[in-house]
């Protein structure tokens, strides 16, 4: 931050508007990641039926390792959902965040093992 602040001139940001980018930017990139890994593992390990599904459709479409590939992995339509459906339940957003969920109101798929077959990539 000092550097940006050290070559800023009267036509760049305002010191605030510097700390409040750089308070977004921190807070973005901070655990994100990893707490929406976290987060869809542990609902498809609690959940047998999702993670059985996921696995047959990764060990149907590869052999061996060395063919995932991007190219081909974007063709997972269940990986994807799973993807999604995670980032949906457990969305990976910092506590103070005003994030609005009350519009959710259908069935949490990945952690109600009895609709299973709800999990859809067309969601």
């Amino acid at each position: 931050m000092s550097y940006v602040c050290r070559y800023n001139n009267e036509k760049g940001m305002s010191r605030a508007e510097i700390e409040a980018t750089f308070d977004i930017l921190i807070t973005a990139g901070s655990e994100t990641t990893a707490t929406a890994l976290t987060a869809t593992l542990y609902y498809l390990l609690r959940n047998p039926v999702h993670f059985d599904l996921l696995k047959k459709e990764i060990r149907s479409t590869f052999k061996d390792v060395s063919e995932i590939t991007m190219e081909r992995v974007v063709h997972l339509n269940y990986l994807e959902a799973v993807i999604k459906e995670g980032l949906r339940i457990a969305p990976p957003v910092c506590a103070d965040s005003h994030l609005e969920l009350s519009h959710i109101s259908h069935i949490n798929t990945l952690t109600d093992s009895n609709h299973a077959s709800k999990i859809s990539p067309n969601r």
